[in-house]
């Protein structure tokens, strides 16, 4: 089953590049997800999973999934991985891994996995993932200086737009490291950097393109590395890549890995060997499968061997691609019969290292062999020679725990004589024993594996983490949950959307969701009063809303038993369900409560949880509430207007059909939460958050300002209502239409309607007036314009009585004012798009946003009687016009378009979300839940 926290097992699909190098710590993190009860599908080529370890080895949760490597030109038969090939065949071979994009896209498009991990090479399979609501995070098994060698943003790997073109700019730290390092390139590994991997090869494509596309394209990336070891690295990623950065830890082997039909068998003539040297004193030399050595450098290494007088196990594999075989020194093996062994088969490396014999080890730095020698605490002697190997020495060599062997800086040569002064040096000199307490001393961070597997645990648990949402049954509350949800999953989290029956039936269109977000419909129990199907404010009048919070109040009992049964790692919800905060810290659910109503407001309720709990505000009277409360410590003009101000004396303060206030509400939500999050922003106003938090001592994390990149359709209307009203705006002038959209919740009198209805008229300027019917009205029942409106109007206005594309009318060119009721979601849509708004506020926080965004001179609002709020044509033309098309209209339009560059900032939004997902990562409920036993009715 799945851990703890997590009663949905997850499928993951796992995609390496085709190296071994990278294929077995892709197996290995398979195996650790598998440990925690989560599906594998390991795909990979037919070949490589049949040289795989055993499959006894494997939890039977993994499901090898062979792909069938597409012929390519050039590319030897039956070459599958990188050591069937030399190094300049590798290029085919990446040709040919790109052929498996349609066998891999049927692959997930049946399967749907939650997650893919994938490596470096697949630059085209994030945006398949993505378009298919997967998941997807790249593993890099590659240490995070490469990654900051590479370049600082996807644009420059993307484009080929950096600025280093020259070999003296990769020996030494790219400028722009915040931090002092010696990790550099050496002039004759730069080369490689600058040819194979920024250049166009066979494949079509660079590996830096490859690599700038699979990091601007994933969710996050996993690495092998912990902030135990180099922590600065690590932050330099996140910062520079602006990508969730989550360590794996470094995964330290508990046993061998074999690839190829070759036994453990051969361990018993090995250890016979190491069985018969001294402690301490046997250098072990191992350079990985794919270091194709010149016959030279063979010769040089094995001589320097010689030289040293030390005995040596050397695994002196066939090079890769390569099928002539290895031609060491004339006389070599017999002269060193009686102290080395050439060993030219697979062997056990970690139970070699493992031998008390072994007194160091010369390795070419490939991560996954420093692994394993630092975990047995083994001082290295550095021969680097591919990729990241040469930055993975410098760096091991500033932590004192081995020395590179001396090389030609030109040409990377070098000779006996250095090989065996290395060796001396490192394994039985007294320098030496620096080197060894060093690597000691690293083996308590590599080795320790309590400390690598919780690094795995907590990469399983990102993958695992499960939020639910509970909105209040009002589509201005849903939809934002809802986009919310959607930034959450984005993230590759779990999220269940909990809401009555019919209104996950009028959500959009579920193709449109992540995979990762679950909606899961709850039975309203019928009230009395309460209109039949009635399940949102939209479907009921508003002095019915009581009736529906007192059968919103009747969930409880679902809510509790889905908790019990799925156990979240965070709930979120909405101001109504005050009963909810206490069920869920008894479970041990982390909660916090998301307000998509602006701070302003929510200061205005009241100073303290306790005193909207105790109903002991000392405002009594209409008065009270049209001046600033007096706790608010800065000048500001927002507060309610005298017609506004009865609704909260009367109508959130006081008891109501639903049995309690809505303050009672607000204060038990504000007082047991966690945390808050709020639809909002610190560049706009930011002294009202702060106010917030100080009063209510609760931690308040804005989510940004969350500007929809789509359409948010509620209901069965379809988008191609959109080509009519296209068609209607693109024949109008270019910024002189009025859009005219009160919400779906707004239900104006008779009289208003008539008085907005002959202002729009009386104004003389094109509008588009989305009037739907009144909420809680019947199919029977229709909107009454006044007689002979609509013809009157025709040649200059459209009224359209059904959902609109509400974004994709204000992105038209021919819109040049907004006329709104001043919900906060309009607002932003407004806003996003530098729109100047004529603002006629209606109910709960409107009329305080209107005085707020007056206040920004971003519009202004409908003149209106103070007493009843009533206000008439000439009022409404004469606001319109001003804003839209007389000079003062000007100001309004300049600082809206000022505005925009806030609400409009997707970058900086989105950096918001990031922030909020990550604080749902990193912070959890200390409680600690009781044991719950119980089924979902």
């Amino acid at each position: 089953m799945a851990s703890l926290g997590s009663s949905k097992q997850l499928h993951v699909a796992m995609f390496p590049w085709l190296a071994f190098g990278h294929i077995i710590p892709f197996l290995q993190l398979s195996k650790f997800i598998a440990q925690k009860g989560h599906r594998v599908s390991f795909l990979s080529t037919t070949r490589n999973i049949q040289r795989l370890p055993p499959s006894h080895h494997l939890s039977p949760l993994i499901t090898l999934v062979p792909l069938t490597l597409p012929p390519v030109h050039h590319l030897p038969q039956n070459a599958e991985a990188t050591m069937d090939v030399c190094t300049d065949d590798v290029q085919y071979l990446k040709k040919a891994f790109d052929g498996l994009q349609h066998q891999l896209t049927q692959f997930l498009q049946q399967n749907s996995p939650d997650w893919i991990i994938y490596d470096f090479a697949p630059y085209w399979l994030p945006p398949v993932a993505a378009g298919l609501g997967i998941s997807r995070a790249f593993f890099s098994i590659y240490n995070p200086w490469l990654l900051a060698f590479g370049g600082r943003w996807f644009e420059e790997l993307i484009k080929g737009s950096r600025d280093r073109k020259k070999m003296e700019d990769f020996v030494a730290p790219p400028k722009l490291l915040p931090l002092p390092t010696n990790i550099c390139f050496r002039k004759h590994e730069v080369k490689w950097m600058l040819d194979s991997s920024s250049s166009l090869n066979a494949s079509g494509v660079s590996d830096m393109y490859r690599s700038g596309m699979i990091l601007q394209g994933s969710d996050c990336m996993f690495i092998r590395c912990c902030y135990e070891f180099e922590p600065q690295w690590l932050t330099l990623s996140e910062e520079s890549l602006h990508l969730p950065v989550i360590p794996l830890g470094l995964m330290p082997p508990a046993t061998t890995t074999n690839v190829g039909d070759e036994k453990d068998d051969a361990w018993v003539t090995i250890k016979n060997w190491l069985d018969g040297q001294q402690k301490g004193q046997v250098v072990y030399v191992a350079l990985g499968s794919e270091v194709m050595l010149t016959k030279t450098e063979v010769r040089e290494l094995a001589l320097g061997l010689e030289l040293s007088g030390l005995p040596f196990f050397w695994a002196l594999r066939q090079p890769a691609g390569n099928s002539t075989s290895v031609e060491l020194p004339e006389g070599f093996v017999e002269r060193t019969r009686n102290r080395g062994m050439v060993w030219k088969s697979w062997v056990p490396q970690l139970r070699i290292l493992n031998h008390e014999s072994v007194g160091g080890f010369l390795t070419h730095c490939g991560w996954g062999s420093i692994v394993e020698g630092l975990t047995l605490g083994h001082p290295l002697i550095m021969l680097p020679f591919l990729m990241d190997q040469g930055l993975n020495a410098r760096a091991l060599v500033e932590k004192q725990v081995g020395m590179e062997i001396p090389r030609n800086e030109e040409d990377g040569s070098f000779t006996k004589e250095s090989v065996a002064n290395s060796v001396r040096l490192v394994v039985v000199e007294d320098e030496g024993k620096m080197y060894k307490a060093k690597a000691r001393e690293l083996s308590r961070i590599f080795g320790d594996m309590e400390l690598q597997n919780k690094y795995v645990d907590d990469v399983v648990q990102y993958m695992e983490k499960h939020t639910v949402m509970f909105p209040w049954l009002a589509f201005g509350h849903i939809i934002p949950f809802l986009e919310l949800s959607k930034f959450i999953a984005e993230k590759g989290h779990r999220v269940s959307f909990l809401s009555t029956t019919r209104n996950i039936q009028r959500l959009p269109p579920s193709h449109h969701l992540s995979q990762l977000i679950t909606l899961v419909p709850l039975t309203l129990p019928p009230a009395h009063h309460l209109p039949q199907n009635a399940e949102a404010t939209m479907d009921v009048r508003t002095h019915d809303i009581p009736h529906l919070k007192k059968a919103f109040d009747g969930l409880q009992h679902q809510l509790t038993t889905f908790l019990e049964v799925e156990s979240p790692d965070w709930i979120i919800y909405d101001f109504a369900p005050y009963w909810l905060p206490s069920i869920a810290a008894g479970l041990g659910i982390s909660r916090a409560f998301f307000s998509i109503i602006n701070p302003w407001f929510l200061a205005f309720l009241g100073r303290s949880p306790e005193e909207l709990i105790n109903g002991s505000d000392d405002r009594k009277t209409v008065e009270d509430f049209m001046a600033p409360p007096k706790w608010v410590p800065f000048p500001t003009k927002i507060c309610y207007q005298k017609h506004e101000a009865n609704w909260i004396l009367d109508g959130s303060s006081s008891l109501n059909a639903s049995g309690v206030s809505d303050t009672y509400r607000s204060g038990m939500i504000f007082q047991a939460s966690d945390c808050m999050f709020i639809r909002y922003c610190y560049e706009f106003e930011p002294q009202w958050l702060t106010l917030f938090e100080d009063l209510h001592h609760l931690p308040v994390i804005p989510v940004g300002l969350m500007p929809p990149a789509t359409a948010t359709n509620v209901g069965d209307e379809k988008d191609d209502a959109w080509l009519t009203i296209k068609n209607w705006l693109d024949g109008q002038q270019k910024g002189q239409v009025v859009y005219v959209a009160l919400g779906s919740e707004v239900m104006l009198t008779k009289t208003e309607l008539g008085e907005l209805a002959l202002g729009l008229e009386l104004s003389g300027l094109p509008f588009f007036w989305a009037l739907r019917k009144p909420a809680g009205s019947t199919e029977s029942e229709t909107v009454e314009l006044p007689e002979g409106f609509i013809e009157r109007t025709r040649d200059r206005g459209m009224v359209w009585k059904k959902w609109v594309p509400q974004l994709e009318i204000l992105s038209h060119v021919s819109v040049g004012g907004f006329l709104t009721h001043c919900g906060w979601g309009s607002i932003v849509e407004g806003l996003a798009l530098g729109h100047p708004l004529i603002m006629l506020p209606f109910l709960v926080d409107q009329g305080l946003n209107a005085r707020a965004l007056v206040e920004k001179q971003v519009g202004m609002e409908v003149e209106r009687n103070e007493e009843d709020g009533s206000f008439s044509k000439e009022s409404v033309a004469k606001s319109v016009r001003l804003v839209v098309v007389e000079d003062k209209g000007k100001m309004y339009k300049e600082k809206s378009m000022e505005l925009s560059r806030i609400f409009g900032n997707t970058k900086l939004q989105k950096k918001y979300t990031d922030d909020f997902v990550e604080y749902l990562e990193k912070h959890r409920s200390s409680s600690v839940p009781h044991q719950v036993v119980g089924t979902m009715e």
